[in-house]
């Protein structure tokens, strides 16, 4: 507290006296021992009724002012000590020398003897007390909180800080006194209506959800002040004992303070420094862009080279330190135009499964560019399918396409965007060291919404099927024989029981034979998905049916007709394709001759698309960014401003500085701000910050110190006075005849505000910015138009020249380099002149256009690059998590391990900030969560967008769920809203997608992830209300092939945890434990009820499961299946069963994930009913 650092410098002060000269006065010293002489001689101590001995610091009025502090003068009058403290007067009640404090009460709170007391008192907030003589402070208050009364002339709704009091009120005002943290109401906490009535100290902090009348007892209590510091010198003796004393005090106090700071500082280094060595590790698992230098030193100058694809080379390399194989491939200039490195790093780059090649890093220098994958000892399947001899049995061949097929099917349904790969292939398909086979080669893959059924394609992609790997040569040497014709035919003849011994199938090779034979239907609706694939691949083989005849399985050949058809067909497509390409440069390089940078002064602003004067051509210009010139001036005609000088462009930061222009104003520029919209418009505000708009009856003159502009002419009147506050001001610094008009009054920024003048008050910066819009001041707008200012600003800051092609619709940078034509006249005087200047001519126009089509092409990588790396999840500071949610206003919800927050990143993304308070162990909470959702990828599993570790701060940003979480509609009371997502369809949706996202915790990534926390409330629902697993804090890695896990307590909510991790009797510890707390969910899904609700009368049903388990068994129609349709019954009963067999006691008995989505999936006629739960069995 300040006064205890006064009395310090004071004793402090008597310590220097004594050794400075040995005695008790030391330099300058005889003032201060002549005034104690006077004061033993003239100032004795006096009374006051009950207060007796009364001494310094305070003094009687009419005493000499020599005798105390100016600020502690009492007045004794009617047997009471009153002082003054600001404008307010106050009763002493009690004097405490030790501890140099002193009680007082508001008189007027006594004298009133009312029931309903208001302290009359109009002052600020003095918690630090008055400034003193030699840096001390006086009147410094201990222990206070202020209770705040507001006149309001509506009534406040929904804002439990208001609170009623009923006794003042009146027809036309309602009075309330605000209950805000952490010392006194600041103008943010005042509603619409508000104004500031008074304001008085407590000594107790007021209790949540108390009356009023609370309140008025805590104010007649009054409240306790301090006095800084007391003059009544001792001995020289005691002297040097009180400053031995101080001193002792003082060095050991510091010393034990300092002993328990650095025990704390070590073990939280220990932890900063295990979450610091965790994220460096984790940067690592991300993909890495290396330098072309690095390349080379990984591959040792190319020397180790594997083989040759069709975009370019491959090549053996190694990562230093750790010695990790990669693959390297080169990607060829010639065959490549960048799609191939955009598709490669877009798409492998983002996603995470063990049936997909993992991308280590990337290289992109100018045209050299390079993809680091993890290295595949075994190189790729056709080796092994092509060898001459027979490399795999029938069982690892089920087992590769069942990965392969797992692989395609994640890329399909898994992903938030659908991925088509387009060119799978045994070249395509890696095998590790295990022989696991992975998916890899995604230079053809698109990207496309997971419900876009049809995909536009302009050209065919993929690998040809044909030739000697597609057809049997050994039938004849006139003949090929297309090789399905051939499987099927045999599949045929052995379901007719014609086939003979030798050619026999092997039963999985008739599987395979008859799952890929429904996977090369040439109509598509005859193909089964991927998820279908997988389940016939799982399944039996007698439960699968033949499928129709291939349509090429007639061993005639194509008509010659049909061929040269299709092969002009296709050449005409080529050449149209190569006429849209030479349009698209020609108008590229019309666009900088037609529209050329200008501007209307010499000291004006450049004008250069997207800007354009309106003199000039519309395609010069972006639509709405049109200027014109009047006289020297630029203009701009706002749509919210009206017509306004430009006075700057910064294409760089895409901002534009304009000064509205007076006479286009009809009304108030601050009215105009206020009731403006931007959502449409191409300019926005460059940023803002908020302000309440206050109303008082007359003028009045406001502190320079305070944050408060006006009053606003244009808004004023006779009768009223409109002034600007900020949100961080005294509600005290208002009158008591102001009202608050509004809240969150934007007042927007402008671009030289971002040089930060730390001299300048926060008062004076507030009142900068209010003086500017309630004037024709300079204001700053960004501006924004889709495929345009990102791609100009990139230009700007390159230095080129930024254009628009109206044949592809997006903008580009000008190239360097002049491009302007020469026309160049030949005179043909021999044919060998003429073949060498047609070379000529011929080989610049190949290198111009090569070089422009390079530069177009980095220019299009190096931007993907930029993009994608936001891709990826983002290490925040402090400050940027503090401004992401604006201080952490909008608090959406507690966990168990901290608070969470709506946020919004810099693009208006909405998020969700997880602020980690009560982390357990070493940040062992933080490093869970990003140890799994940080680098993982499933549309079932929420999104780790960034994180913040900033010593023991910290902090996970997730994408933002609208819909909550699905405890909310489970147990909800609102019938309506829970009826609307808890239908069959939608249960049976949202018990899929949770299936398939812990499946693929457990199944689809290189190490097997265990929640340990399923449960409603960690399910959260987007804005279609699909589902995604979360808050990950419990999770535990391990190996993929490790069944059993080691714990060393139990993990989870009460409720959802497997018995064998409160007793090992039950059973091991494995992934089995997420099923049981999955089916937990599904049957309090189903019932609306926790699995333990004391609510429920009769005790037979308090137990979820046993009370789903009498509704199957005795197939009576439950409460929650009335009026529904059989469809819909048969729904719930595959939900239950589900389930049921889901929470089995014996974790043996319950299926994994993966046979749970099949059960979902499949017909309610093939599942079995489960056993009676173990707590019925023990009725």
């Amino acid at each position: 507290m300040p006064n205890r650092k006064g009395e310090y410098k004071a004793g402090a002060r008597k310590c220097d006296l004594v050794r400075g000269s040995g005695g008790v006065v030391g330099a300058g010293g005889n003032e201060e021992q002549q005034s104690h002489k006077v004061g033993q001689q003239w100032c004795q101590p006096f009374s006051c009724g009950h207060l007796s001995n009364i001494s310094h610091p305070f003094w009687r009025r009419g005493d000499p002012h020599r005798c105390g502090v100016s600020s502690y003068e009492l007045e004794c009058s009617s047997g009471k000590a009153t002082i003054q403290i600001n404008t307010g007067t106050y009763y002493v009640t009690s004097i405490n020398y030790n501890d140099s404090s002193f009680w007082v009460v508001d008189a007027n709170l006594q004298d009133a003897n009312s029931n309903c007391p208001l302290p009359r008192s109009n002052h600020r907030p003095f918690i630090w007390g008055i400034p003193g003589p030699s840096y001390t402070r006086e009147l410094t208050l201990q222990g206070i909180w202020w209770a705040t009364f507001v006149n309001c002339s509506q009534a406040v709704k929904n804002n439990n800080k208001y609170i009623h009091v009923d006794c003042l009120n009146t027809s036309s005002s309602f009075v309330y006194v605000l209950n805000v943290a952490p010392y006194y109401a600041l103008m943010e906490n005042l509603e619409p209506s508000c104004g500031y009535l008074a304001m008085i100290p407590v000594s107790w902090t007021p209790a949540s959800g108390k009356k009023y009348q609370y309140f008025a007892e805590l104010m007649r209590k009054g409240f306790s002040v301090r006095f800084p510091f007391v003059l009544d010198h001792p001995t020289a003796f005691g002297l040097i004992k009180q400053c031995l004393n101080r001193s002792i005090r003082f060095v050991l106090a510091p010393l034990a303070v300092l002993t328990f700071l650095a025990q704390r500082y070590w073990k939280t280094r220990i932890t900063i420094d295990a979450v610091e060595k965790f994220l460096r590790m984790q940067l690592m698992l991300g993909p890495t862009r290396y330098t072309y230098t690095d390349i080379i030193a990984m591959t040792s100058h190319f020397r180790d080279k594997l083989g040759q694809g069709g975009y370019g080379s491959v090549f053996k390399g190694v990562i230093l330190p750790g010695d990790v194989y990669v693959a390297i491939k080169m990607l060829d200039n010639y065959n490549c135009n960048g799609e191939e490195f955009i598709s490669e790093v877009s798409t492998i780059g983002s996603i995470h499964h063990v049936n997909v090649v993992r991308l280590v890093g990337f290289c992109a220098e100018e045209m050299r560019r390079a993809l680091v994958y993890e290295y595949m000892p075994h190189g790729s399947l056709d080796k092994f399918i092509f060898a001459p001899e027979k490399s795999f049995s029938w069982d690892k061949l089920n087992e590769i396409a069942l990965g392969i097929a797992r692989g395609i099917n994640y890329l399909h349904q898994g992903c938030d965007m659908q991925i088509l790969h387009f060119d799978i292939k045994p070249h395509n398909i890696l095998l590790d060291s295990n022989f696991v086979p992975k998916v890899a080669d995604f230079g053809l893959a698109k990207l496309c919404p997971r419900d876009n059924n049809y995909v536009p394609v302009s050209a065919a992609r993929g690998t040809m099927a044909g030739g000697r790997r597609n057809s049997k040569q050994n039938m004849s040497s006139s003949t090929q024989v297309y090789y399905p014709s051939l499987v099927y035919n045999q599949l045929i003849q052995q379901e007719m029981g014609e086939i003979t011994n030798t050619l026999n199938m092997h039963e999985l090779e008739r599987k395979l034979c008859v799952v890929g034979l429904h996977c090369i239907q040439v109509k598509p609706p005859d193909r089964p998905t991927m998820s279908e694939v997988i389940e016939m691949l799982e399944g039996d083989v007698d439960g699968l049916q033949l499928p129709s005849r291939p349509f090429f399985c007639d061993d005639e050949p194509l008509p010659l007709l049909k061929m040269h058809r299709f092969l002009v067909t296709a050449l005409l497509f080529s050449l149209l394709n190569y006429g849209a390409v030479m349009a698209t440069e020609s108008d590229e390089a019309d666009f900088f001759r037609n529209c050329p940078p200008s501007r209307c002064s010499s000291d004006g602003p450049d004008i250069k698309f997207p800007f354009r004067l309106e003199s000039s051509s519309s395609s010069c210009g972006a639509p709405g960014m049109q200027l014109s010139c009047s006289g020297q001036d630029t203009l701009l005609l706002h749509h919210v401003l009206g017509l306004s000088k430009v006075t700057g462009i910064d294409y760089i930061y895409g901002v534009i500085n304009i000064v509205p222009l007076a006479e286009s104003w009809s009304q108030c520029a601050l009215q105009k701000i206020i009731s403006a919209n931007y959502s449409t418009s191409v300019y926005k505000q460059y940023g803002f910050q908020y302000a309440s708009l206050v109303s008082c009856s007359e003028e009045f003159i406001w502190d320079s110190t305070d944050s408060i502009f006006g009053p606003i002419s244009c808004l004023s009147n006779a009768s009223q006075s409109l002034y600007l506050v900020a949100p961080y001001a005294f509600v005290s610094i208002l009158p008591l005849y102001c009202k608050v008009v509004s809240t969150e009054i934007m007042i927007p920024y402008t671009s030289n505000q971002g040089i930060k003048d730390y001299n300048a008050s926060a008062s004076t910066e507030f009142n900068e910015s209010a003086k500017r819009i309630t004037t024709f001041s300079e204001i700053t707008f960004t501006w924004s138009a889709p495929n345009i200012t990102d791609v100009c600003i990139d230009c700007e800051r390159q230095q080129r020249l930024c254009g628009f092609s109206s044949q592809r619709r997006t903008a580009f940078c000008k190239p360097h380099g002049s491009k302007s034509p020469a026309k160049v006249i030949i005179v043909a005087v021999s044919v060998p002149t003429i073949v060498v200047l047609t070379l000529v001519v011929a080989s610049a126009l190949y290198l111009s256009l090569k070089t422009k089509n390079d530069d177009e092409i980095q220019l299009k990588v190096e931007m993907f690059l930029k993009t994608y790396g936001t891709s990826k999840p983002t290490r925040y500071t402090f400050s940027e998590v503090k401004r992401i949610t604006r201080r952490f206003k909008h608090k959406l919800g507690t966990g168990g391990f901290g608070s969470v927050y709506k946020g919004e990143l810099s693009k208006g993304v909405p998020v969700a900030v997880k602020m980690l308070e009560n982390s357990k162990g070493e940040g062992e909470e933080f490093i869970n969560e990003v140890a799994t959702i940080g680098r993982i990828h499933h549309v079932n599993v929420v999104r780790l967008l960034g994180f913040c570790s900033e010593g023991t701060r910290h902090a996970l940003i997730y994408e933002f769920m609208p819909n909550n979480s699905l405890e909310k509609y489970i147990f909800s009371r609102d019938y309506i809203s829970s009826q609307e997502v808890l239908v069959p369809d939608k249960m049976l949706k949202i018990a899929l997608g949770i299936a398939q996202g812990i499946e693929y915790l457990h199944q689809g990534c290189s190490q097997r992830i265990l929640h340990f926390d399923i449960k409603p409330h960690n399910i959260l629902l987007d804005h279609s209300f699909s589902q995604k697993i979360s808050d990950f804090g419990l999770a535990k890695l391990c190996a993929r092939d490790q069944s059993i896990v080691t714990l060393t307590a139990a993990r989870g909510t009460m409720g959802y945890i497997a018995p064998e991790l409160y007793s090992r009797n039950f059973g091991a510890v494995s992934y089995k434990s997420d099923v049981f707390s999955f089916g937990m969910l599904v049957l309090e899904m189903l019932s609306g009820k926790r699995n333990s609700d004391p609510s429920i009368n009769s005790q037979n049903e308090v137990f979820v499961p046993e009370w789903i388990y009498e509704t199957i068994v005795s197939t009576q129609e439950s409460e929650f299946a009335k009026n529904m349709t059989q469809e819909e019954k048969e729904k719930l009963r595959k939900l239950a069963i589900v389930a049921l067999w889901c929470v089995q006691w014996n974790p043996a008995n319950r299926p994994s994930m993966r046979k749970v989505v099949n059960m979902l999936t499949g017909s309610l006629q093939n599942l079995k009913n489960p056993p009676r739960p173990f707590v019925s069995s023990l009725s």
